[in-house]
């Protein structure tokens, strides 16, 4: 049987995630905006993924156990207001 756990979850805002990568880690950072409709400059960073070269999992907690956005297993999300 196959487990899946949920650690982290936004669903309110749409966003794009950015990748960086380098020798020791690749990090992808999520961005959403709270306001689709209109062009504007109002995106906000949700969450943070770490995975450090050879794991295969993404680095516990997420986001060092807080996230600006959404819902996180087992941490604080800060959920401000813009």
């Amino acid at each position: 049987m196959f487990l899946l756990t949920y650690s982290w979850g936004e669903g309110h805002y749409r966003g794009y995630y950015e990748l960086h990568l380098n020798h020791h880690n690749a990090t992808a950072y999520y961005y959403g905006y709270p306001d689709i409709q209109t062009r504007n400059s109002n995106e906000h960073l949700s969450a943070v993924f770490t995975v450090q070269s050879g794991a295969n999992a993404i680095q516990r907690p997420i986001g060092g156990g807080i996230v600006g956005f959404g819902s996180l297993k087992n941490g604080k999300s800060n959920n401000h207001t813009l």
